[in-house]
């Protein structure tokens, strides 16, 4: 009896734990660091991301970046988004594709 109350103690805590990790990782992407370079009435933003699902269409994580950045931070002449598939390429600078945007 006490080896099934300990089970089910177990399989409990492992499921809160699965939770918590899926939880930390509930955002579709993170923007790890931003460059801006500025001069006279020209603003040029370089983005690097890090996009956290396993498959997904790169075109679309490009636009919902750009729409983000641009809705919060306002639009700028040129905006480069870099993606990286997780933290660890993006500490080894291997990015998987980037885009540039002009401002319409």
């Amino acid at each position: 009896m006490k080896k099934r109350y300990l089970f089910l103690i177990v399989l409990i805590a492992v499921g809160v734990l699965v939770g918590n990790v899926y939880k930390q990782n509930d955002k579709e992407f993170e923007i790890l660091n931003s460059y801006k370079v500025s001069a006279d009435n020209f603003q040029s933003v370089t983005l690097q991301v890090v996009v956290n699902e396993w498959n997904y269409d790169e075109e679309e994580i490009f636009y919902k970046v750009k729409d983000f950045y641009w809705e919060n931070s306002g639009k700028t002449d040129t905006l480069e988004i870099v993606l990286y598939d997780n933290k660890s390429e993006f500490e080894k600078s291997h990015e998987t594709a980037s885009k540039h945007f002009l401002r319409d």
